[in-house]
């Protein structure tokens, strides 16, 4: 079925494409026709030969103009004796007489001025050279080179000191981006994400990457001040494209074909229903010595044979000679002439190949008073497992006009919906296939087999799945689910197929503007912006299988609509001033509003009418969860102002002030947040000039402070739950408010050095503090008031490092170039303060946190657990460290104990990190290119909670790991890896409070590869096409960690449990531009 439809749906876009071409290929020739003109080709290139892809073409004196495609190509129509001019941003503008020639080649020099990139900061655009913080960019190129459906997702690796995990691989949902560390307990500890200037409450997915020009990171508070009391945790500013002034239409389409699979492997688990037999055989036979001492081997082998078919719910996967036992007593293995009836691995069948494809198509250009951009995008992201998937349309228009010299005005639209489809795919939800297939044992079929391991078929002649309830027939009698892992003896693939989790989001984005040049030196901006998200959530359980299907329920329908509605003003006087050549002033200041208004509504109801329509009228029966709805509004407003100035370019000062307002609290509403920063341009020294192999050396300064708070919307109030016992309404408490409640700050130092050698190799160095004093912590209170704490302002938390990002342009010839860049960021996190309460004088004035040992000078994430000693050489036991302790209370040494009670805990580490980073690197021969991604973590401890439970004799009838074959204690094996196996015994060493199956967090990340090949121009300019290539490429290619299964990537200071892996995203496409 997935093939005809791959089938079916390429030819029919194959054929669209075809005529939509055509159709274009026409037009554009049309454009061209012009008596007076004459085609004219060329190449533009750097000094180096290598082409210069994006260059701007214009004919002097004329509104005609191009843009040069990847291998630095143009051709356009122009007088025979006009001029072309030729600019690109890092470049001196060229002018370049055509004197009757057909083809022209232009050399760009490096303008010394302009080569540093013009980056987007809090409330403009600055040039980096004459930045005073750190940042970090990712090109409109490297965006193109991924297949991610959110940019999110990009930034692994990509930009030093940034973290992006990400707990689920459903597709469309984003990642959490973290900046130099954890900063914040209770409160927001993610970056702040700014769209073209305005702080975005939508997800990054809600955005075609395509239609990305850039995201600069800002990790200082440099710039991040300005935003106050939301960017303690960094800035990530995303710059959508625009339209460029005289530039003729180009029109860019783009499409995509692949697929999606598995990228992640889960724990091996036992595959082989003979080795799982003799596994839980073991146990028993181990269970039943332990209680019946005395007994001969001859009878516990017989008894464990004899319970060993009703522990397992009868399933027999073999078919065995009459008069003889599954596991040969003699030996405790799989009988020789047992023959095997079905072995089935459910992977095979819950995870598949998806057909993946998105289509881009723009147009954009301009002339003398306006320019343009408009696109429009469809993606269609299926997971890998069944019933997820992700659909996105999108479109976005752009428009900039000069009404007058004095005024200027623009607009920014765009309008996504997401279609997402999500069955409970994360942890202990039985309708979780990852769930499911670590749990489900081999011995059970994935669909119901007769007595001879044939499939067995309903009255349709449709296979009938198996229920866990004697659908499988066994000659020990009727097979049962014995743990309910069939979640009400349904398949999971019977009840997901007839239920719907299903969520759409639509996305009404709409940014206007204007700006007012006066006094020749003043710019007045008015910024309004509009962010809608309308989201209906879908979820039908049907009454025939599964969750619902029982007489309590009868099916279930739930309806859940949240109605987001935020918007935006910015009011900003500009001065911009250079006073005798010198001394360049900057100065702004600046007013923003913005509030937000939420409105939700969930309704359930249940006993469904008629199956599958997913509507609150076809069911006739209150849910006992009932329906609620809510109404929460929050507003922020801020007053700020900026200084920038720099002295002939040597001598840079900026400082910045935001006074910052906010809902979320009741007295404390106000707070202060600044920056001063300082850059010394070496490079520009007089006593450099004969340096000619620094390119650029550049020593910076910053400290500063910005702000944060809780995301909770009413934290300084009471809130009461209400409820009904007997008929009688009541209400609860629910938690205590704190009307003193106010913003938590965040101090940072910066100091870093830029630098540029010899035209070739080039890099950055930062080392920066940061403090984050008055936490919002949730502080002990008396056991009189009913409530365990209370939020309040106290303590400080820390967190600093280096950071390192290294360059180099190995090769720079015309037709040959090689990059290669890596990162690494070095960071250690400290708690500093906290409330005394806490404080155990047993441990010094340390407390315990659940696995944590916190204390002052400690990581927040201090691992505190048990220490597993081994196996008892003599018993098969898990033996624990124990400490010794004389009667004055010093250890004096320590030993193993058998009882984990009596072990003691010990600090084993940091959960988060020491290093993260990654490298990429790009070649380029002649129209072939490659570009190549990784990211990697070292360092660092998370608990492999996958492994936990597969790791666990006491559970017969679930999953085991294929780790414990051949490697647990016998009379034979005593110094085995794993302890003796004891059915309904208890392994605790593989717990989450015990050190053993915290793993290694270190991990290695193949995330992109790109391979294309962009036609020649001799070719595609015969059918009017500008530029085309052609890719291949390939995302989460390979990934590696300390343990099969196990992927850090999920979570910052833990592990997620049966967590939906990242898929492998494969993929071909075409680039055209024309």
């Amino acid at each position: 079925m997935i093939t005809f439809y791959f089938k079916i749906n390429l030819k029919l876009t194959l054929m669209v494409r075809k005529i939509v071409l055509s159709l274009i290929a026409v037009l554009v020739c049309g454009l061209y026709v012009s008596a007076q003109n004459r085609q004219v080709s060329g190449t533009v290139t750097d000094a180096a030969g290598a082409p210069v892809a994006g260059a701007t073409v214009m004919v002097e004196g004329q509104h005609i103009g191009t843009t040069t495609g990847t291998n630095g190509t143009f051709s356009l129509a122009a007088p025979a004796n006009g001029k072309l001019v030729v600019s690109f941003i890092g470049y001196d503008t060229e002018t370049v007489a055509i004197a009757g020639h057909t083809h022209v080649s232009v050399t760009l020099k490096e303008n010394a001025q302009a080569i540093d990139n013009v980056v987007i900061t809090a409330f403009g655009e600055i040039k980096k050279k004459d930045f005073t913080g750190s940042i970090a960019s990712v090109s409109a190129g490297e965006i193109s080179k991924t297949t991610v459906a959110s940019a999110s997702r990009m930034l692994e690796g990509a930009v030093t000191g940034v973290q992006s995990y990400s707990s689920t691989g459903q597709p469309g949902d984003d990642a959490s981006i973290i900046i130099r560390g954890i900063g914040s307990i209770n409160g927001t500890q993610t970056a702040l994400i700014v769209v073209d200037g305005v702080p975005y409450s939508s997800a990054l997915s809600t955005i075609n990457p395509l239609d990305i020009e850039s995201i600069v990171v800002s990790k200082d508070a440099a710039a991040n001040a300005l935003y106050g009391s939301r960017a303690a945790n960094g800035v990530v500013f995303v710059t959508t494209k625009k339209g460029t002034r005289n530039q003729k239409a180009n029109i860019m389409f783009e499409a995509k074909w692949g697929w999606n699979q598995q990228g992640i492997k889960e724990h091996e688990t036992m595959q082989n229903p003979g080795d799982y037999y003799e596994y839980v055989y073991g146990g028993l036979y181990n269970y039943l010595e332990a209680n019946n001492p005395g007994a001969s081997h001859a009878a516990l082998a017989n008894a464990a044979n004899s319970n060993l078919m009703p522990v397992l719910g009868n399933y027999m996967a073999y078919k065995i000679p009459d008069g003889t036992t599954l596991i040969d007593p003699a030996t405790g293995k799989l009988n020789s002439d047992a023959k095997l009836l079905y072995a089935d691995n459910y992977d095979d069948y819950l995870f598949t190949k998806q057909f993946r494809q998105e289509y881009t198509l723009s147009i954009s250009g301009g002339n003398d008073n306006m320019d343009y951009y408009v696109s429009g995008s469809f993606l269609e992201d299926p997971s890998y497992v069944i019933m997820s998937g992700f659909k996105r349309y999108s479109g976005r228009a752009a428009f900039n006009a000069q009404a007058t010299k004095w005024l200027k005005v623009g607009t920014n639209l765009s309008y996504s919906r997401r279609d997402i489809d999500s069955p409970g795919y994360s942890g202990a939800n039985t309708g979780n296939v990852f769930l499911w297939t670590m749990w489900q044992n081999p011995t059970v079929p994935y669909y119901a087999r007769d007595l001879d391991g044939n499939i067995r078929y309903n009255a349709d002649g449709t296979k009938m799945y198996e229920q866990g309830n004697g659908t499988t027939l066994s000659p020990y009698g009727p097979t049962q689910d014995q743990f309910n892992s069939f979640n009400n003896f349904a398949h999971p693939v019977q009840s997901m197929s007839r239920d719907i989790n299903n969520s759409v989001r639509d996305n009404l984005y709409a940014n206007f503007y204007g700006e007012v040049v006066f006094l020749k030196d003043f710019k007045f901006t008015a910024n309004f912006t509009l962010d809608n998200v309308y989201r209906m959530d879908t979820f039908y359980y049907n009454n025939e299988y599964g969750t619902a299907a029982t007489s309590t329920n009868n099916g279930l329908v739930e309806k859940y609509n949240n109605n987001y509605f935020s918007y935006n003003t910015q009011q900003m006087l500009n001065w911009n001033k250079t006073i005798k050549e010198n001394h360049n002033f900057d100065v702004l200041i600046g007013h923003e509003f913005g509030k937000t208004d939420q409105r939700v509504v969930d309704a359930y109801k249940k006993n469904i009418f008629y199956p599958g329509i997913p509507e609150l009228g076809n069911a006739v029966s209150q849910y006992s969860n009932g329906s609620t709805s809510s109404t929460v509004v929050t507003a922020i407003e801020g007053y700020f102002a900026r200084v920038n100035y720099n002295y002939a370019g040597k001598y840079f000062f900026s400082g910045s002030y935001r006074y910052d307002g906010s809902s979320r609290f009741k007295y404390d509403k106000w707070g202060h947040f600044w920056s001063v920063g300082a850059a010394w341009r070496i490079k520009g020294e007089s006593f450099m000039d004969n340096a000619t192999w620094v390119d650029e050396l550049k020593l910076r300064v910053n400290y500063g402070v910005a702000g944060n708070q809780l995301s909770a919307s009413y934290p300084y109030t009471n809130l009461w739950t209400i409820g009904e016992t007997n008929g009688q309404i009541g209400i609860t408490q629910a938690s205590t408010g704190n009307r003193n409640l106010s913003w938590e700050r965040n101090y940072q130092i910066d100091l870093g050095i830029d630098f540029r050698l010899w035209n070739r190799f080039y890099g950055t160095v930062d080392y920066y503090n940061r403090r984050t004093h008055d936490l919002i912590w949730k502080r002990p209170t008396p056991s009189s008031t009913g409530l365990a704490s209370r939020l309040e302002n106290v303590g400080i938390l820390a967190n600093r490092g280096f950071e390192i990002d290294l360059g180099v342009d190995i090769l720079k010839h015309k037709d040959l170039y090689w990059n290669f860049a890596v990162n690494a960021s070095f960071a250690r996190n400290r708690l500093i303060d906290y409330p005394s309460e806490l404080g155990n004088p047993a441990l010094g004035g340390d407390y315990i946190s659940g696995n944590f040992l916190r204390g002052k000078g400690k990581s927040y994430y201090n691992l505190y657990l048990f220490k597993f000693a081994g196996v008892d050489p003599e018993t098969g036991q898990e033996t624990f460290w124990k400490d010794v302790v004389d009667g004055e209370g010093k250890v004096t040494g320590r030993e193993k104990t058998f009882n984990i009670n009596e072990a003691t805990q010990y600090e084993i580490g940091d959960a988060l990190p020491d290093v993260t980073g990654g490298f990429r690197t790009s070649f380029r021969w002649k129209n072939f290119d490659f570009m190549l991604a990784a990211a990697y973590q070292i360092g660092g401890r998370q608990w492999d909670g996958n492994s936990a439970n597969v790791y666990d004799p006491g559970r017969a009838g679930f999953a085991a790991s294929q780790d414990l074959v051949g490697n647990t204690w016998t009379p034979e094996h005593t110094n085995a890896k794993f302890p003796k196996l004891m059915f309904n015994g208890t392994w605790n060493f593989v717990g989450s409070n015990c050190d053993y199956l915290y793993r290694d967090a270190s991990y290695f990340s193949l995330k992109t590869i790109n391979v294309g090949y962009t036609l020649p121009k001799r070719w595609t300019s015969k059918i009017c096409i500008e530029s085309l290539r052609v890719f291949f490429a390939a995302d989460n290619l390979y990934f590696t960690s300390a343990h099969t299964g196990f992927d850090p990537r999920t979570a910052y200071t833990g592990q997620n449990a049966f967590g939906f892996p990242q898929a492998k995203t494969f993929t071909f496409g075409i680039t055209m531009n024309l």
